[in-house]
C-alpha cells in the first residue's frame, strides 16, 4: 500500500512539474557554460592586443568613457590582470527603473570603446527564464515549487527503484540497449536517475536558497554564519545612507575631479596592498565618504566566487578592512559558494560537465516519463475493454 502511494505520488508530481522541470534543466544547462559562450562569440570586446605600454588608471578610463557618454550613470569598473584583456565599465540601465545592469568594454591601454558585446540580452532571458519562466512572482513560486516536487521524486524514484538496487547496483545503474518498448523506457529512466541522483539534490538544495527567503535564513542559521543583509554596504551603511545610495546620487555629491582623484588614489591603494596579485578586481564609485570596496579574485581562486573584500578611504589614503576568502571558515565559505556549487564551478571543471548533463537530462527524463505514463494509460484501456 505504502509503495502504491509513493509511485502515484511519483507520477502525479512528474506530470505536474515535469515539464516546468524540463524547461529550467535546459536553461540551466546553458547558464553553465555562458562565459565560455560569450567568450567565442566576443572576442573583439572581450580581447585585445597587450602593449608595452602600463594600463592606463581606471579614472583615466572612466574620465574617456564619460566623455562619449556624458549621461551615462557609472556603477563601477572591472579590472583584469590579464595584459590580454579589455576592462568593462558598469552602467546603470534605463530599463527595469534602473536595476539592470550595462557592460561597456573598453581598451585599457587605449582608452578606445570596444564593440558592443553580443548576446548578453539573451542570456538575461535565458536567466530570467531559468528563476521566473518569464511570470516574475508568480513564476519564482512554481519554480521553486518545482524544484521541491524534484527532490521528492528523486528520493521517491529511489524507493520504488530499492528492490533492483539492493538486488544488484551494477545492474541498476546499467542500461540496456537491446531492450526494447516499456522495458528500455523503464531502465532509461531509472538508471538515469540513480546516475544523477547527487546532483539533482546538489542542485535542488542549493536553488532553493534564491526562491525562499526562510530557507536562506535557516541554511546560514544552521551552519553559524551571519546572513547578508539586503541594502547593506561598506561594513554597514543603510540603504538610506549615502554609503549606499544610487550611483546617480554619490556621484552628485562630489564633483568629477574630486571623484576622479579619489578613484586614483584608491586604485593606488589597492596596487599597493596585492602588487599585481589578482585576476578580477570590481569597485563601486567612491562614495559620500570616499570610501571604495575592491572584489577581487586571486590568480588561483577556486572559483568564480572567492571573492576577498579590500575596503580603502580614499581621502584618508588607509585600508579601512581586508577579508581574505582563505581566511573565513569552511562554513563561510561553502554559504557564500552556493552560485559554484548550483553551477558544479566548485568542483573544477568536472563538476560543471556533471551538472551540465544532469541538467538536460531533465529532457530524457521528462519525455520516457511521459512515454511510461501513455503506455501504461493504454494498457490500463485495454484491460478496461476487454472485461466489457
Amino acid at each position: 500500500m505504502q509503495k502504491k502511494i509513493w509511485f502515484y505520488t511519483h507520477w502525479l508530481l512528474g506530470l505536474v512539474a515535469g515539464f516546468i522541470l524540463v524547461i529550467v534543466g535546459v536553461s540551466g544547462a546553458l547558464l553553465s557554460y555562458e562565459k565560455e559562450i560569450m567568450g567565442l562569440m566576443n572576442q573583439k570586446s572581450f580581447r585585445i592586443e597587450a602593449s608595452a605600454n602600463e594600463k592606463l588608471s581606471p579614472n583615466v578610463l572612466l574620465n574617456a568613457f564619460k566623455k562619449v557618454h556624458p549621461d551615462a550613470v557609472v556603477v563601477g569598473l572591472r579590472m583584469l590582470s590579464d595584459p590580454n584583456a579589455s576592462a568593462a565599465i558598469m552602467v546603470q540601465g534605463a530599463k527595469e527603473g534602473g536595476k539592470n545592469m550595462l557592460n561597456y568594454y573598453i581598451n585599457p591601454y587605449s582608452a578606445e570603446l570596444l564593440p558592443e558585446a553580443r548576446g548578453d540580452t539573451f542570456f538575461r532571458v535565458v536567466l530570467e527564464v531559468h528563476r521566473r519562466l518569464l511570470l516574475g512572482e508568480v513564476g519564482k513560486q512554481i519554480v521553486a515549487a518545482s524544484t521541491v516536487a524534484l527532490l521528492i521524486l528523486s528520493f521517491s524514484g529511489i524507493y520504488l527503484y530499492w528492490g533492483s538496487i539492493r538486488k544488484s547496483l551494477k545492474s541498476s545503474l546499467s542500461i540496456n540497449f537491446k531492450a526494447k518498448g516499456r522495458g528500455f523506457l523503464y531502465k532509461l529512466h531509472s538508471a538515469l536517475g540513480l546516475w544523477g541522483l547527487l546532483f539533482f539534490i546538489l542542485i535542488s538544495l542549493t536553488g532553493l536558497t534564491w526562491s525562499y527567503e526562510w530557507y536562506r535564513t535557516s541554511l546560514y542559521r544552521m551552519v553559524g554564519v551571519e546572513a547578508p543583509q539586503h541594502g547593506m554596504h561598506h561594513g554597514g551603511g543603510k540603504k538610506r545612507d549615502s554609503s549606499s545610495m544610487p550611483s546617480g546620487q554619490k556621484n552628485s555629491m562630489m564633483d568629477g575631479g574630486t571623484q576622479s582623484a579619489l578613484i586614483a588614489q584608491a586604485w593606488e591603494l589597492f596596487e599597493a596592498t596585492r602588487k599585481g596579485e589578482y585576476s578580477f578586481a570590481f569597485f563601486r564609485l567612491p562614495n559620500g565618504k570616499g570610501n571604495v570596496e575592491f572584489m577581487y579574485l586571486d590568480k588561483k581562486a577556486p572559483h568564480s566566487r572567492a571573492f576577498n573584500t579590500l575596503l580603502v578611504d580614499a581621502k584618508e589614503g588607509t585600508v579601512l578592512s581586508h577579508v581574505r576568502y582563505d581566511d573565513k571558515r569552511v562554513a563561510e565559505q561553502v554559504m557564500g559558494s552556493m552560485l559554484p556549487l548550483h553551477s558544479g564551478e566548485f568542483f573544477g571543471w568536472s563538476g560543471r560537465l556533471l551538472i551540465f548533463l544532469s541538467s538536460l537530462s531533465m529532457v530524457l527524463f521528462g519525455v520516457t516519463g511521459l512515454m511510461l505514463y501513455l503506455d501504461r494509460r493504454k494498457k490500463a484501456r485495454k484491460k478496461a475493454a476487454l472485461r466489457i
